[in-house]
């Protein structure tokens, strides 16, 4: 491999953090973010999940929505070290558990709760708000892109 190769879309997004600080990374009809506010945003939620107990390896499933809270989403759990099983929007809620359970996931995020009683559900815009709050403390957790 080439020296200056980047080796995962986290490097990527870490390196444009630095070096395109202010250009737009993501956005949708209602938010934006540039790569620096995006990584910032994305490291924040990655410590979220891992002070909830997210560990290396564990799978998280999430229903997927055309919103910066998506791509947001999948790289916290990347980040934090779990792995994501994508879930189509339109998919009915008694599926859910039983992707769930064939994928091992122990956490579930969308933007809205399923009607199904023992998940770990958390809402996707509840995650977003966490993550844009500058208030909320960035602990080091050690992270390898």
């Amino acid at each position: 491999m080439e020296e200056n190769s980047v080796h995962s879309i986290l490097e990527a997004l870490s390196i444009n953090a630095s070096l395109n600080s202010d250009k737009l990374c993501v956005g949708d009809k209602k938010n934006k973010a540039s790569y620096k506010e995006f990584w910032q945003m994305v490291k924040r939620g990655a410590c979220f999940l891992k002070s909830s107990g997210l560990k290396q390896g564990d799978m998280v499933v999430i229903r997927g929505l055309q919103r910066i809270e998506y791509p947001l989403a999948v790289f916290f759990v990347q980040l934090a070290g779990g792995a994501v099983c994508p879930l189509e929007r339109a998919i009915k809620d008694n599926r859910i558990t039983e992707i769930m359970d064939f994928v091992d996931s122990s956490i579930y995020i969308s933007d809205r709760k399923p009607k199904i009683e023992g998940i770990n559900f958390i809402k996707m815009s509840d995650f977003y708000d966490f993550a844009v709050d500058d208030n909320e403390e960035l602990n080091d957790f050690n992270f390898s892109v």
